[in-house]
């Protein structure tokens, strides 16, 4: 098959994309101090990077160069949904557990491996003489392909709808102190929803440069994003911030939520990294939760069996010990500071007492051994 050399360019385009997405996969699984999100969104980009990369490589015609990849994007892209929904659900929520009703999302990702495995295992020759599926001349096997080919990106759809159930609370200007980073959000989140809407059309019709203009487009939002995360590092940390204030909020109104203050004394370590705050008190503190002092120094008390200024102190020591291996240069009374201690002595002190070294001895020690 002869193409323009602008179509050539397109296609490579393309493929490219797809190639950068694996790559960032496999980057994402590299980043040190790892998060859940960062497993999430390695899945993401493989996945996307994979099904692009499928799609491209026999979809213009050259699928006797890569036969063995034919159809296998149709697995990924229905495991693609449920990764999406939880992909955003840990966007506004790091700390969420699975449960074994959110199994029920990858049903249908196992009906389309169950449904194409036996066209995997075939040899090239009759994968080539099969394809294309649409026009088998079995009845079944064309109308299950047809279930699945319009099916896919209607399950991400839904995938995405049932993850926006939990970002519902994003939409309230009320309890927003960020609303410019939400709406960035949100609209990237818009924008794709219209994409995938238009790519899927392009597919259904065989508008082909329509959908290679869509892919083309997802390649534009996937550095987009990438972008924002390297250039603004903080930037989804704040819709954590603003959606566990935001939660929070709305669930705290009468008596007192343990787990969610819980999780908000986690978003406020974690992401807003208050216990750098020297002058951080148990009232201050209580205070942000809107709860009494008596009662946040209980709930620190029986959840993690210290006081009030070692629960403090530990986030203090955690983050010195990886400023002194990670800025050498930096002096140890700077990181002292830095980290919330008021002064060198409470903080070798407090070093001493968890790590049984100095900090100067933990730096050397450890530089050692790297």
């Amino acid at each position: 098959m002869n193409y323009s050399p602008h179509t050539i360019i397109i296609i490579f385009l393309i493929a490219a994309g797809s190639l950068f997405s694996l790559t960032l996969s496999f980057a994402q699984l590299m980043v040190k101090n790892k998060r859940p999100i960062n497993y999430m969104s390695a899945c993401i980009y493989f996945l996307y990077g994979a099904c692009i990369l499928c799609d491209t490589t026999y979809r213009p015609g050259t699928e006797y160069i890569t036969p063995h990849l034919l159809y296998i994007n149709y697995p990924l892209l229905f495991f693609f949904g449920p990764v999406l929904f939880f992909y955003f659900r840990m966007l506004v929520n790091d700390h969420f557990s699975f449960k074994a009703g959110h199994l029920s999302l990858f049903i249908p990702a196992a009906a389309a491996l169950l449904f194409f495995t036996p066209y995997y295992v075939q040899p090239a020759e009759i994968k080539l003489a099969l394809y294309p599926l649409s026009h088998s001349t079995n009845h079944i096997v064309r109308t299950a392909f047809s279930c699945f080919d319009y099916s896919v990106l209607g399950w991400i759809f839904v995938c995405f709808l049932f993850s926006l159930r939990f970002t519902y609370y994003l939409w309230n200007r009320k309890t927003l102190s960020h609303i410019k980073e939400v709406r960035i959000i949100l609209i990237y989140i818009i924008t794709w929803t219209v994409l995938g809407a238009v790519l899927c059309y392009g597919d259904v019709t065989d508008n082909t440069a329509l959908y290679r203009l869509c892919l083309l487009c997802s390649n534009i939002l996937i550095v987009t994003l990438v972008y924002i995360s390297f250039r603004y590092p903080d930037f989804f940390s704040i819709i954590r911030i603003e959606a566990s204030k935001a939660k929070y909020k709305n669930s705290h109104i009468k008596g007192i939520d343990v787990s969610g203050i819980l999780e908000r004394i986690e978003e406020l370590m974690d992401y807003e990294k208050i216990y750098r705050d020297e002058t951080l008190t148990l009232k201050k503190l209580s205070e942000l939760l809107e709860i009494r002092p008596h009662q946040l120094s209980e709930i620190i008390n029986k959840k993690f069996a210290v006081t009030f200024n070692s629960f403090i102190n530990n986030y203090r020591v955690e983050a010195a010990k990886n400023m002194l291996l990670d800025d050498k240069k930096t002096s140890i009374l700077s990181i002292a500071y830095d980290c919330g201690f008021n002064s060198k002595n409470t903080f070798n002190k407090s070093f001493l007492e968890r790590t049984g070294v100095t900090p100067s001895e933990f730096r050397e020690k450890k530089s050692h051994y790297l």
